[in-house]
């Protein structure tokens, strides 16, 4: 009874000392770049950031930031930025392949030009009520599926949400009224986008080279510009609901050394005669047949 009494302690002691041994193991690595402090774990593999005000740039090496040329950052999963931090930098977080999360501060106000750039596994972030801005390709060539814009974002950029090879969910909440110019190119498996009734403007090509079936533009818009729907290789159906576009832009179905597809535009019955002459002669494509709506 005694050795087994002994043989089941010396067992037990054996387990804590492996889990203290491996708790030893777990490395936390921090550090102060400009207004900004971070840290890691590498075994949690989680890498925090916070401070107060704009993140800066990420330069060459030697301006880079601190945990940039902690290179052991690389292996994060998971990014927490808090604090009173107001933007993402430029590049901040380019090509961290293994980061599958990002948690931003309710505080957030830009993302930068490339933030999350090549973050191949990036699947989820949270976009906070209160952004102002996303810049040039910020989450160009990452893995979110499914994105939801706040209606303090304005405008979305020129190119900002171009290159989300694995998008295919858009909404776009009340309060953004201009799409940019090519802000969705080459977002090939976008199947549903939501657009709001605040919207005013589709500025030119913005949905160029994306993979939309179906499109329905709301009743507020007054422009549509150069070659918003063009290159749409799997464009079907567009619906325009505003009875208020003033400005029609050039070669609004174009497409790029290939034959032009049939698509059926639908616009409000009381506009027909007047959208219909206007969007055949602007359309840059025959195959292009404008109808009547029954209702929308």
């Amino acid at each position: 009874m005694k050795n087994r009494i002994i043989k089941t302690t010396f067992a037990l002691m054996l387990c804590l000392s492996m889990l203290v041994s491996t708790d030893v193991t777990a490395k936390v690595k921090s550090g102060t770049w400009k207004n900004m402090k971070w840290s890691y774990n590498t075994k949690t593999r989680l890498l925090k950031v916070w401070g107060n005000g704009y993140m800066d740039y990420v330069g060459d090496l030697g301006a880079a930031a601190g945990w940039v040329q902690y290179t052991k950052t690389y292996d994060a999963k998971k990014l927490v930025i808090s604090g009173n931090v107001k933007s993402v930098g430029y590049l901040c977080f380019l090509d961290y392949q293994k980061l599958e999360e990002v948690v931003l501060p309710k505080n957030i106000k830009i993302i930068s030009d490339e933030a999350f750039m090549k973050c191949s596994n990036l699947k989820r972030i949270n976009l906070p009520y209160g952004l102002n801005r996303i810049k040039d390709g910020a989450f160009a060539l990452t893995s979110i599926n499914k994105l939801e814009i706040p209606g303090t974002v304005k405008c979305l950029e020129a190119k900002s949400l171009a290159s989300m090879v694995d998008l295919k969910e858009l909404n776009v909440n009340n309060g953004v009224k201009e799409l940019g110019d090519s802000f969705l190119d080459s977002d090939t498996k976008l199947r549903i986008l939501r657009l709001p009734k605040s919207l005013r403007v589709l500025d030119e090509y913005c949905l160029i080279g994306c993979g939309l079936k179906k499109v329905t533009i709301p009743s507020g818009v007054a422009n549509i510009r150069e070659g918003a729907f063009s290159d749409m290789k799997k464009l079907k159906t567009i619906k325009i609901k505003s009875v208020k576009v003033k400005e029609w832009g050039k070669k609004l179905f174009y497409t790029f050394g290939r034959k032009p597809h049939k698509i059926k535009v639908i616009v409000p019955k009381s506009k027909y005669k007047e959208y219909k002459k206007i969007i055949l002669k602007n359309a840059g494509n025959k195959k292009v047949k404008v109808v009547k709506a029954k209702r929308f």
